[in-house]
């Protein structure tokens, strides 16, 4: 099999990114690698049976060492992977901001055995059991035990079958085990990829209401990186301070007129049956900063919804390539208003829950058996490459097409 030209070059993007790896270790990935993308599955003894073990003779033992003690830095992985991603971008769009999103997710694991298994919750209901009676039956969400993941993905603007197009690219999976706040994890990953890309590329962080606080918050700080954010209706919102015409004694105001979502004047959307308001002002979460604060409502009894752009400017690429957005709404947004513009990149959000799908109900994201914390981290991110170098094969060769 290693005799076809196509899998030596499907292999070959892997060697790139395990090139810091020794030769040994190297092999053994690239078996690995082999045979997840093969039987979609994170079984490493379906792995080996199917594929490994008919292209050499290393034993079975050998690829559980590997996952759980073998010498292996996840972040040359992300750092490689990022770079290959980079190539992708066209020559003309090379200017074009990149988009980050970051989100978590949960794993239910009925063995007892994982390391830092634990009760969580899950708030999208989706774990309940079927046919549930009780009290509790028309609540949404239940506590499961598992783990949790963090993750990082990258959007990378791309020439496609359809045209320009952002391209999800899955940077880095994490396990959070409590010790360190998802916060704090999500900080580190988006300021790795920010080292690699470069700091004078335009980033732009999107990320749901439970992100865009604390470190994550204070991302907006840093030169080129902005963030879009869905945030809580009852988040703290001024008025930009009026300077007195007299100064008088004590300090200035640092924050003007406090505002909420009632607040704000709507205005229909063509084409939608959404309604949009917007208002430079700042948040608490965002310090002094000026800000834009978009609200919005759907239909006449719906509740209002936030959401934050730290930079408008940063979103005018966007504005001048509607045919990135497949979404009617999105493509609405843009023509109504330049105000608008930030929903629409915030609908791209939505492609890191269309990889956890995909990577749930394609490529078995859930069947893993390894124990250890690190041999989880490992195997999940190997398969992270493979689903992304997958979806970047007909962009980095035309072979693939």
């Amino acid at each position: 099999i290693f005799i076809s030209p196509f899998v030596n070059k499907f292999l070959a993007f892997f060697q790139y990114i395990f090139v810091s790896e020794r030769k040994a270790t190297q092999y053994n990935l690239l078996l690995l690698v082999l045979g997840i993308a093969v039987t979609s599955c994170l079984s490493v003894r379906k792995c080996f049976r199917h594929v490994a073990s008919r292209l050499s003779d290393k034993s079975l033992n050998s690829f559980y060492y590997l996952m759980s003690s073998g010498k292996i830095s996840l972040n040359i992985w992300s750092t490689q992977i990022i770079k290959l991603a980079l190539r992708c971008i066209p020559p003309a769009y090379e200017e074009a901001p990149i988009l980050l999103a970051v989100d978590d997710t949960l794993v239910e694991k009925e063995g007892t055995e994982f390391a830092h298994r634990g009760k969580l919750f899950d708030h999208s209901g989706y774990s309940q059991p079927k046919g549930k009676s009780g009290a509790s039956q028309n609540k949404k969400g239940c506590f499961i035990y598992g783990h949790c993941f963090v993750t990082l993905i990258m959007l990378i603007p791309a020439m496609t079958i359809t045209g320009l197009k952002y391209v999800p690219v899955v940077v880095a999976q994490r396990m959070w085990i409590g010790k360190v706040s998802k916060l704090v994890m999500a900080r580190e990953m988006v300021l790795l990829a920010r080292k690699i890309v470069g700091e004078h590329r335009q980033l732009m962080l999107l990320c749901d209401s439970w992100y865009p606080k604390g470190e994550v918050a204070r991302l907006a700080r840093i030169q080129h990186l902005d963030i879009i954010c869905n945030a809580r209706s009852d988040s703290a919102m001024f008025e930009m301070p009026v300077p007195k015409e007299k100064p008088g004694p004590g300090r200035p105001p640092k924050y003007g007129k406090q505002i909420k979502v009632d607040d704000f004047e709507l205005m229909p959307v063509p084409q939608t049956d959404y309604h949009v308001g917007v208002r430079t002002v700042q948040a608490r979460i965002f310090g002094d900063k000026p800000i834009t604060a978009i609200v919005t409502r759907q239909g006449e009894q719906e509740s209002r919804r936030v959401f934050f752009c730290t930079n408008l400017k940063a979103c005018n690429f966007f504005q001048h390539h509607p045919q990135i957005f497949s979404k009617r709404d999105a493509q609405a947004y843009i023509s109504t208003d330049a105000d608008f513009v930030p929903l629409a990149i915030y609908s791209l959000r939505w492609e890191i829950e269309t990889s956890y799908l995909e990577l749930k109900s394609f490529w078995a994201f859930r069947e893993y058996r390894v124990r250890s914390k690190d041999g989880i981290e490992r195997l999940l991110n190997i398969q992270s490459l493979v689903y992304s170098v997958s979806s970047l094969l007909p962009i980095l060769d035309s072979g693939f097409a």
